[in-house]
């Protein structure tokens, strides 16, 4: 069922689809025992989740022309340093922030150009976004590797500049009593 939304949340929302469908093999054998499902959130829904998660989260969204806006946000891989038995899960850890950043490399050419992330990104969310939200853009902008004030979970922040037509005031919007 397609939805409507602002900028930010169409954005957050075609991430996690994305990532849902790119990862679905990936997180089965990564994610034991646990629910891959659950795995891949947008932000609002991160507050509660458990390790590991993937949280797809946009944060700033500026307005360039008409019904276009530059979106800057992250998407943030946490892992847990080791189960419940103190066994270190480092090497899970890195397979699946590898597999985080190869779903995304995987379409990204050389050049740049044209933008196959964009588009992949669109086709996989496709049924749950309107016909009012396109990524024309999306490019990784930067790594960030930490690990959280504990010492209990990496963080891996991956940066992104995305650029989308997104018309929320659309006659799928219900207008304000």
């Amino acid at each position: 069922m397609a939805t409507n939304a602002h900028a930010l949340v169409n954005t957050d929302t075609a991430l996690v689809e994305f990532f849902n469908g790119e990862l679905e093999g990936a997180l089965a054998v990564l994610i034991s025992p646990g629910d891959p499902s659950k795995t891949i959130v947008p932000g609002k829904n991160a507050g509660t989740k458990t390790l590991p998660v993937i949280i797809c989260e946009s944060d700033t969204a500026k307005r360039t022309r008409a019904k276009n806006w530059e979106i800057t946000g992250r998407i943030t891989v946490k892992t847990p340093f080791q189960d419940a038995k103190g066994v270190s899960l480092i090497d899970s850890s890195k397979a699946l922030e590898f597999a985080v950043l190869g779903a995304m490399e995987q379409y990204i050419p050389a050049d740049d150009q044209p933008q196959p992330l964009a588009a992949a990104i669109n086709a996989a969310a496709a049924e749950v976004l309107s016909d009012n939200f396109l990524l024309t853009k999306f490019f990784i902008t930067d790594l960030t590797a930490d690990q959280n004030e504990e010492g209990t979970f990496w963080v891996l922040t991956i940066g992104f500049t995305a650029t989308c037509l997104n018309d929320s005031k659309s006659a799928a919007y219900p207008a304000p009593n």
